[in-house]
């Protein structure tokens, strides 16, 4: 009789760790998915941002932003010159990003890495600007109320 429990105590014991890697398999595999499908969104909205701002669509680039950020894109917007107009207008070609690497660096924060092709880069005040292929651009987001915004801390 007492091999029998041992037996028995044995294979409980078996089906009971099974189930728990099984589980934890499980729940590996559902936060692996979640954490790929954050990464995604944060993705599309770091390329969404970067395309709106760098092909000069300031206002929907204002709305893929936090609140506090609105002030850096503002102030990019005062200080452009004629000379960048003019800049700006020999080069018709959109600006196009592309995403390098997405590292979510909490559950409500973000890193992306992108290149922009077709980029208008600011020069100092007084000079015009100049178009960049291939910048590189890391840009900062958080989640808020399940929406992805960019966070800038200073004009792009």
């Amino acid at each position: 009789m007492m091999k029998k429990n041992v037996t028995m105590k044995t294979w409980c014991a078996a089906c009971l760790a099974t189930a728990t890697l099984m589980c934890g398999g499980v729940l590996s595999a559902c936060e692996s998915d979640d954490v790929k499908s954050r990464e995604a969104q944060a993705g599309r909205r770091a390329v969404a941002f970067a395309q709106a701002y760098y092909n000069q669509h300031y206002d929907k680039a204002t709305e893929l932003v936090t609140p506090e950020s609105r002030k850096w894109i503002a102030f990019f917007v005062s200080n452009m010159t004629d000379g960048d107009l003019e800049v700006l207008a020999q080069y018709p070609e959109a600006s196009m990003a592309t995403i390098d690497e997405v590292m979510l660096t909490s559950d409500s924060t973000a890193e992306v890495s992108l290149v922009v092709d077709h980029a208008f880069v600011a020069d100092s005040l007084g000079k015009p600007g100049h178009m960049e292929d291939d910048k590189k651009l890391k840009l900062s987001l958080v989640q808020r109320e399940k929406n992805w915004l960019v966070v800038l801390s200073a004009s792009l």
